[in-house]
């Protein structure tokens, strides 16, 4: 299976990318079509030093180009790549098509589900709150009648002290207007002692706030419940973007790494912008640098949902 992997890459061109067209082969071995390398090397022709384009490896002078004899076959191996690459790309699509189109048919159940238990869920919680509210309101309204008969009670001995204490003084006034001193010392020793009490029996009310607690224990809870349902939003997935602003709340920035830079590329304002220049780079060895293609990689793991932009020119 490798090797027919390995033969079907043999006719492609790594310049271009396409088909071999009229191929040739160069020293090192490696077979392009005649214009791809020829245009490569005409680049090169500054330095006198001819160079494979994909394992860079140098010739001088320039070498002469030998006809690829894979040439007696190329047609028809074209031809069934092409009918290769056509089975592919419609079973390529198919899967895609089916994919999507069952993507669709999973996305109305499971809305319908997540609404109907959520409408579930805050239904209940809506009964919950009003049983708690109704079992808050008989609370507050025996605690009412608590008060009102503690109070009650309290009116009730104050009513009976006031009528002691006119009582006490009505016969007050009768002692003060006898005229023999013997029966005023006689009549005043017989006086009750509550008579002879100059204070009267002091009430013990509560305070005026009596619910006070109450409103701030349920304002409590409110808040509370307000920061538990706030939430709720970030579990749902974000629209998708569709504009610039939109997308600069995920916006990264990018810097390039020079372990990994062609040396083809010369990489500037800090890393961060990468040119091509006509002359290779000299960057030491390392195993992740690109040998072939004009490319580099970013030093960030870009994860979740990024956005960066680019200019190209």
């Amino acid at each position: 299976m490798a090797q027919k992997a390995l033969d079907q890459e043999s006719f492609f061109c790594p310049v271009c990318l396409d088909l071999v067209k009229d191929p040739v082969t160069i020293p090192c071995g490696h077979s392009y079509c005649r214009n791809c390398v020829q245009h490569h090397w005409d680049q090169e022709d500054w330095n006198q030093r001819y160079s494979c384009p994909e394992c860079r490896q140098s010739f001088n002078p320039r070498p002469v180009l030998i006809q690829n004899i894979m040439e007696t076959s190329a047609p028809n191996t074209k031809a069934e790549l092409l009918v290769k690459r056509a089975l592919l790309l419609q079973s390529l699509q198919d899967k895609d098509l089916k994919r999507l189109k069952q993507e669709i048919q999973d996305i109305s159940p499971s809305a319908q589900t997540a609404v109907q238990r959520s409408r579930n869920s805050f239904r209940e919680m809506v009964l919950l709150l009003e049983k708690r509210g109704s079992e808050v309101e008989q609370q507050i309204l025996s605690q009412e009648q608590t008060q009102l008969s503690r109070v009650q009670e309290l009116q009730d001995q104050l009513q009976q002290d006031m009528t002691e204490l006119k009582r006490s003084i009505s016969e007050l006034d009768t002692l003060s207007l006898t005229p023999d001193h013997n029966q005023f010392l006689q009549l005043y020793a017989s006086l009750s002692t509550d008579t002879q009490s100059t204070e009267p029996a002091r009430i013990q009310t509560g305070p005026r706030s009596y619910f006070e607690y109450v409103i701030r224990a349920v304002s409590a809870l409110r808040v509370k419940l307000q920061l538990t349902l706030s939430p709720l939003q970030v579990l749902l997935s974000p629209a998708e973007p569709s504009s610039r602003e939109d997308f600069l709340q995920y916006y990264t920035e990018i810097t390039l790494d020079p372990n990994t830079a062609n040396t083809g590329l010369s990489l500037f304002y800090g890393n961060r912008r990468a040119t091509h220049m006509t002359q290779y780079q000299s960057y030491p060895y390392h195993s992740d640098r690109f040998g072939f293609w004009e490319q580099v990689l970013s030093r960030e793991s870009l994860t979740g949902q990024c956005y960066w932009e680019v200019e190209w020119s």
